[in-house]
């Protein structure tokens, strides 16, 4: 059973400094932890004063490819990156669209022969 007053890792994390939230969305999105990321790159956007520079440019060494680096990323370039790194294509939207209705149809066909 879980306690009431446990706090997400991410929770905590945040509360530090705003460079750290940076840190904590870039380290979410390395460990594979999506909504994590998403959630402190959110922060990282919402926030009146932007995050340390120095540790985005540390930050956007691993997260842009060779050749496809920006000279000065900000912050938000490097929480923006992550974002549209961890949203879901509209594809697989659509795909599980037409394999629902698909679905339907079977059914509908099986309740009308029976």
């Amino acid at each position: 059973m879980a306690k009431g007053g446990q706090r997400k890792k991410g929770e905590e994390h945040a509360r530090g400094s705003k460079s750290s939230l940076l840190r904590l969305a870039f380290e979410a999105y390395e460990a594979g932890d999506v909504v994590m990321a998403r959630r402190a790159a959110h922060r990282v956007l919402s926030e009146k004063e932007p995050a340390s520079d120095a540790e985005a440019r540390e930050l956007a060494k691993s997260l842009f490819a060779p050749g496809k680096e920006k000279e000065k990323p900000t912050a938000k370039e490097v929480a923006e990156e992550i974002l549209s790194r961890t949203e879901v294509p509209r594809k697989a939207y659509l795909f599980a669209a037409i394999a629902a209705a698909i679905i339907l149809l079977m059914l509908a066909l099986a309740a009308f022969r029976s």
